[in-house]
């Protein structure tokens, strides 16, 4: 009996459950026909647009992503892109600094496309304030006079050899017809990417240059993104969703941060310094004509047919070295700038330096080449050449470009001599036996970035001629940089700091060519 009425209990307690539980679909069911039926009937809210996916890339374009994050684009909440987006989109920056600035930054620019799968376009090449003869046209009351990429370099050539990456020069990239770039799909403002860099180019203004459709972007303010590096993975986390047609960055010099082969995005770091490098900045076949004809006629009469170069600055150096010191005491400084200072390497030399320096320098170009102090002609890239009959440097009878001005205003070279002037020297030092150079200065990295690329093969792009990079040139008494930094200095040198890097690379044009 007692077992009897539990199981009824038990059973109407399930009933009265299931009643409940009834109730409440039915109730639930009646709200939701309500608002079916009333939502015509209430205002509607704008939703924020999906972030939008780029089109999908050629398969031989295609990256996978080395983070299991997907990229973002930090750029989607300040400047929405139209829809739909395009096929294919393109990276753009403004040059900055002096010329071997720009040409630094050109590396950084070819891995940001690369990672970023754009078609990078060539900025113009840009002269320095301060043009290398004087106020010669396009040169005076500070103007910075323009020439295309391509005008000095081979870039026809160079786009069959960089594949995977997509080039378009700026002249043809803002030419582009409306229904190729629609105004729409320019850029909402320059990106300004955290770098410890200057500015030399006023915001805006390069973009401004390039024509009135590009008036509205070029007039606001950059648009500061924030990021912590510019690794392989901050680069395409950061910008890799952007479905932008056009990311336009005020600079890209010092924006990328990566050394090791793993660092690099596909084709890879090799590939990089030992084949897209060399062919980017291949100078055209009138440049290397003329360069031909100074080296000569450099040398001629000289026993060996070889020459020394000096990298001497002046101007605005002095303000520039003065920053570097000021960065030291500040108690942040960049670790390339402690590497210097931690080797005692000087930025500015005053007279006494530069002569102690030359007196050395012309020795040690006498003792290699067994001629006598002054029988192997001495070349100074310079941008002053009335400095050289200065009471310090007048002993050594230095060759510049102004000395074979008859070749240079005689050939079929048309650009502007700020742009022109800086690429001569760089390449008739790169060609000479032996070097002083300025640890310092991008001019003379990228003259020893040049040896390296003449030999692509063995060494590529370089800012630093190690004595294992000499030896891989083919120089068997490649000095050891600091072994000789010391004795040079105990021996002969006044200044405080050594005052210039030595360096001395042999089998130049001659022997180290491919």
């Amino acid at each position: 009996m007692a077992r009897a009425l539990w199981r009824c209990g038990a059973t109407r307690a399930r009933c009265l459950l299931l009643s409940v539980a009834c109730a409440c679909a039915l109730q639930l069911c009646c709200v939701m026909r309500l608002a079916s039926s009333s939502a015509d009937l209430l205002p509607r809210r704008s939703l924020p647009p999906a972030q939008q996916q780029p089109a999908a890339s050629p398969p031989s374009h295609r990256r996978r992503l080395p983070s299991p994050e997907m990229p973002r684009c930090v750029l989607l909440e300040r400047a929405p892109p139209p829809a739909p987006p395009p096929a294919e989109r393109f990276l753009a920056y403004a040059p900055q600094f002096g010329l071997s600035n720009q040409l630094v930054a050109l590396r950084a620019a070819v891995v940001w496309s690369l990672l970023l799968n754009r078609t990078l376009v060539l900025p113009h090449l840009l002269a320095h304030a301060a043009c290398a003869r004087g106020a010669a046209a396009g040169c005076d009351s500070g103007a910075r006079a323009r020439v295309p990429f391509g005008a000095a370099f081979d870039v026809r050539r160079a786009r069959a050899e960089v594949r995977p990456l997509r080039l378009v020069e700026m002249d043809d990239f803002a030419a582009l017809p409306h229904e190729a770039l629609p105004h729409e799909a320019l850029p909402h403002a320059e990106l300004e990417l955290p770098t410890r860099a200057k500015y030399s180019v006023p915001s805006g203004a390069y973009f401004r240059s390039l024509g009135s459709r590009w008036a509205e972007m070029s007039s606001r303010a950059p648009v500061a993104v924030a990021m912590e590096s510019f690794t392989k993975d901050a680069v395409q986390q950061s910008f890799g969703g952007c479905p932008h047609r056009v990311l336009a960055f005020r600079s890209l010099f010092a924006a990328y941060d990566g050394k090791r082969a793993s660092d690099f995005p596909s084709p890879g770091l090799a590939w990089l310094d030992q084949t897209a490098l060399p062919a980017l900045l291949t100078p055209r076949p009138q440049l290397q004509r003329l360069v031909d004809q100074i080296t000569h006629e450099l040398a001629r009469g000289k026993r060996g047919g070889a020459h020394g170069c000096a990298h001497i600055r002046r101007g605005d150096f002095a303000q520039e070295c003065l920053r570097y010191e000021q960065e030291l005491a500040g108690g942040a400084p960049r670790a390339w700038v402690v590497w210097h200072a931690r080797r005692r390497l000087s930025c500015y030399q005053d007279d006494a330096e530069l002569a102690a320096n030359l007196r050395q320098f012309s020795l040690e170009v006498a003792s290699s080449s067994r001629t006598s102090v002054g029988e192997v002609p001495l070349y100074a890239s310079i941008e002053d050449s009335s400095f050289l009959e200065s009471a310090a440097l007048r002993p050594f009878n230095f060759s510049s470009l102004k000395s074979f001005s008859k070749l240079v205003d005689g050939s079929s070279i048309s650009m502007p001599p700020g742009v022109r002037d800086v690429l001569l020297d760089q390449l008739v030092c790169s060609r000479a036996k032996w070097l002083l150079l300025n640890a310092y200065s991008t001019f003379s990295q990228l003259v020893m970035s040049r040896i390296g690329m003449s030999v692509p093969s063995r060494v590529g792009w370089t800012r630093e001629l190690t004595k294992q990079s000499q030896q891989k040139l083919g120089v068997h008494d490649a000095i050891d940089d600091i072994e000789k930094r010391t004795a040079l200095r105990a021996q002969t040198f006044t200044a405080r700091q050594w005052s210039t890097r030595l360096r001395r690379a042999t089998l130049l044009a001659q022997c180290a060519r491919e």
